[in-house]
């Protein structure tokens, strides 16, 4: 069983796949941004002996952007692994890519800019400073391990490393220094540091309770990490929760995205996903059961339907949501695109994130909400600053293209509020978050 197989066009945007007979279905993406495009075809070999070529077809595609940006914003990634993260390097990390092949990864997902952000060292730094061209800018970057987490150094050339303590020295004083001086230390480099995936499922990478008033060291924090969806509950939406939280205390970190790619290939989940198949079409023969023990029956029974329905979307999960730049950081930003200037806008929090729609804000005459979506859009929820929250479907919105629409807030939502967010919906799942927006023009 192949249940999905990924490849990565290469400079010239070709990729070669060799099938084996079969129906297959075809898709083509430039990641988040753009349209998709999907086709069906059957593979089938020649039935003549005396010919031995198989058969070879071309599929040339054009893949259109969901709509024209507005001047100014530009896409890509923040949070990337490569073979430097890997044991080789000294590392902990399964990462075989090389750095041309992360830039590759990433320009293949429509990435304008991307750092790239190996673990314990920065050998990758003078080698992904080198994949800057004109259409791709990279920004220099280290995730630093710590006692309790992990913290991201963004545009430092300095190896900024925590010294954490063993021993009688590791006090909760001494962990506190620790991050206040590698926080100050990145800062003082012309860096941006930044707090990931706080709510991570390991508590080595994950934010320690007892350093709660330690938020405001960060100038950025990682609300969405690729490895997961967007859902209330899970690491990525405690997030989210603790994030507003900290804005509406007055603590103002921008939230961003970053796929967390340690495989750009995404086919970790290959091996569990045969394992998973094969039980669940032995689970499907009738004979089988017949074989086993009669109490255990129903739960198999269970265990076979909930696969056949749970299974497929799984597959899917694995095939369409992971990878580098499976979620987005939109900036915003004038003239051309540059480390500083990205590092710029981060600080400033002129930023969206989505894992596929696009959602802006415009504030010239009346405040417009803009949303760019291959689907339909479902909920968007208002976040003001007083606390007050609003929440608009789909008759709400005024559809002004194939895949844009508008919501336009009146004087009245925005009232008094100092600055308004933005959350794009579908059904359990944030699709984008749009930081906040100042109300005073």
């Amino acid at each position: 069983m192949i249940p999905y197989q990924r490849l990565i066009t290469d400079g010239g945007r070709y990729a070669f796949l060799e099938l084996p007979e079969g129906k297959w279905k075809i898709r083509v993406e430039h990641g988040i941004g753009y349209t998709a495009w999907e086709e069906i075809i059957c593979v089938k070999r020649y039935a003549d002996k005396d010919r031995t070529e198989d058969a070879v077809r071309d599929l040339e595609v054009e893949l259109e952007p969901l709509g024209e940006l507005e001047e100014g914003w530009f896409s890509g990634e923040l949070h990337h692994h490569s073979i430097y993260s890997s044991p080789v390097y000294g590392g902990t990390d399964a990462v075989i890519e090389s750095v041309p092949q992360v830039k590759e990864a990433m320009q293949a997902a429509g990435c304008e800019f991307g750092a790239l952000s190996d673990h314990h060292n920065i050998l990758n730094h003078e080698e992904w400073k080198k994949q800057k061209e004109k259409t791709f800018c990279p920004i220099i970057s280290k995730e630093i391990s710590t006692s309790r987490g992990h913290v991201m150094s963004m545009g430092v050339d300095k190896d900024v490393i925590y010294n954490i303590p063993l021993g009688a020295e590791r006090t909760k004083e001494r962990l506190r220094n620790e991050f206040i001086r590698i926080t100050q230390e990145i800062r003082e480099n012309g860096g941006i540091p930044q707090l990931n995936h706080p709510f991570d499922t390991s508590p080595s990478t994950s934010w320690s309770p007892q350093f709660e008033d330690l938020f405001p060291l960060f100038t950025a924090m990682e609300i969405w990490n690729g490895a997961h969806p967007m859902l209330s509950g899970n690491g990525n939406g405690k997030a989210l929760e603790k994030w507003i939280s900290l804005l509406k205390q007055g603590i103002y970190l921008t939230g961003t995205a970053g796929s967390d790619t340690h495989n750009v290939l995404a086919d970790q989940y290959d091996e569990d996903a045969e394992k998973i198949s094969s039980i669940l079409e032995w689970l499907e023969e009738e004979s089988v059961l017949e074989t086993l023990p009669e109490e255990i029956r129903p739960a198999l029974k269970t265990l076979s339907d909930m696969g056949q329905v749970s299974f497929p979307k799984l597959l899917f999960w694995i095939g369409h949501s992971l990878g580098s730049a499976c979620v987005k950081n939109y900036v915003h930003t004038d003239g051309v695109l540059s480390q500083e200037k990205v590092l710029q806008a981060i600080a400033k929090g002129h930023c969206m994130i989505t894992d596929g729609p696009l959602l802006f804000l415009n504030k010239k005459e009346v405040w417009t909400i803009r949303i760019l979506t291959q689907e339909e859009p479902e909920t968007l929820v208002l976040l003001f600053e007083d606390g007050r929250e609003i929440r608009r479907g789909k008759e709400s919105f005024i559809p002004t293209g194939q895949r844009e629409f508008y919501y336009k807030i009146t004087a009245e939502e925005l009232g008094e509020a100092k600055w308004v967010m933005a959350f794009l919906k579908t059904g359990e799942c944030c699709r984008a978050v749009l930081n906040p927006v100042q109300t005073a023009i």
